[in-house]
């Protein structure tokens, strides 16, 4: 699977926005640092990504949700801590290994699949959703 950046991806909040940017450029260093055979240092870089990212991120996601009305919010709530939850237990395995080069590498394929799903089945809505919110934010705004 490709995992790259798109601008069909923008959603219109620069918070999201800038966090999903930053999403594409920390996975595509990791996966540099691992063909590089840099795998701890690809490993402690994936997991202090995954640590903020899967609790600052997905936190501020349902804050937009919550104040934007977003209309399937416990779906893609429960889908946040299905997440975090298959996160932390990779984390765990990926330290109890000792940063091993395949555990380094299982856990990269694993975080990027469980993204590219996430940005797929659950992200795409909440975006298409946002993308209309703010332009009908903006018009209404324009009309006053």
């Amino acid at each position: 699977m490709i995992f790259k950046w798109s601008e069909k991806l923008i959603c219109g909040n620069p918070i999201i926005d800038f966090q999903h940017r930053f999403l594409f450029k920390v996975m595509d260093n990791v996966k540099h640092d691992i063909k590089k055979g840099k795998s701890i240092e690809a490993a402690k870089e994936m997991i202090h990504f995954l640590k903020v990212y899967f609790i600052e991120h997905f936190g501020d996601e349902e804050q937009i949700m919550a104040e934007t009305g977003y209309p399937k919010i416990r779906e893609h709530k429960t889908e946040h801590r299905k997440i975090r939850s298959e996160a932390f237990r990779m984390i765990r395995l990926l330290e109890k290994s000792n940063y091993s080069a395949s555990r380094v590498y299982d856990t990269f394929l694993s975080a990027r699949d469980w993204l590219q799903i996430h940005l797929k089945d659950y992200d795409q809505e909440l975006i298409d959703y946002l993308q209309k919110y703010y332009d009908e934010y903006h018009r209404s705004k324009q009309l006053k």
